[in-house]
C-alpha cells in the first residue's frame, strides 16, 4: 500500500529534488524545492524556510533537499549505520538496482528491496566503514536452498563506486 505518514519536507514520497508538502488534512502533493538548501546553517531554517532536511549527525549538520543524494558513507559510527536514520540504505546514492535484475554467469539475480541496507565494516578505512549493502538472489527457484546468493557492499567516492564482493552462498 505505501507509506501513509508523511511529513512536510519528506523527500520520499516525491521524485528527485521535490519536496512533500501538506496541502490539505491528510493531504500531500509534490513541489519543486526552489530554494538552495544548502545556504541554511541552521535546523529551524533548513526545515521551516526551505522545506529541507536536517542532517545532523555532523559535527556542523548539513541541509540538504533531496536525500537520494547521499549515501551510507554519511554515518561515522557503527550505531548510526545501522540504525540508519536517514534511509540512506533504502533510497540512497547506490540503491539503483534495488528491485530490478541482474545478470552474472548467464544467470538471472533479483534484488529485493528489502535486501538493501547500509551495514559497518569496521576494518574499512575512515569515511568506507558504512556502505549499502545487498544480497542478490539467484530467479527462479521455489526452494530457497536452491538458489545461489552472493552479497555486494559499496563505499561511494566521488560518486564513483567501490564493490566488494563478499561471498557466494549456496
Amino acid at each position: 500500500m505505501g507509506k501513509t505518514d508523511y511529513a512536510k519536507g519528506d523527500d520520499s514520497c516525491c521524485p528527485s529534488f521535490m519536496s512533500c508538502n501538506e496541502v490539505g488534512d491528510g493531504e500531500f502533493q509534490c513541489e519543486t524545492i526552489t530554494t538552495s538548501c544548502g545556504t541554511y546553517d541552521n535546523s529551524d531554517d533548513c526545515v521551516e524556510e526551505g522545506g529541507c532536511t536536517w542532517l545532523d549527525l555532523l559535527e556542523s549538520g548539513n541541509c540538504v533537499g533531496d536525500l537520494t543524494g547521499q549515501d551510507c558513507g554519511y554515518y561515522n559510527t557503527e550505531t548510526s549505520c545501522n540504525i540508519d536514520e536517514y534511509n540512506f540504505g533504502q533510497i540512497g546514492i547506490g540503491t539503483e538496482l534495488s528491485g530490478g535484475y541482474i545478470e552474472c554467469a548467464d544467470e538471472v539475480y533479483s534484488i529485493p528491496v528489502e535486501n538493501y541496507m547500509c551495514k559497518w565494516y569496521g576494518g574499512s578505512p575512515e569515511g568506507k566503514r558504512c556502505r549499502i549493502d545487498y544480497s542478490a538472489v539467484q530467479a527462479g527457484y521455489s526452494n530457497p536452498d536452491d538458489q545461489n546468493i552472493f552479497s555486494c557492499s559499496a563505499s561511494i567516492i566521488s560518486l564513483r563506486r567501490t564493490y566488494h564482493a563478499t561471498g557466494w552462498n549456496q
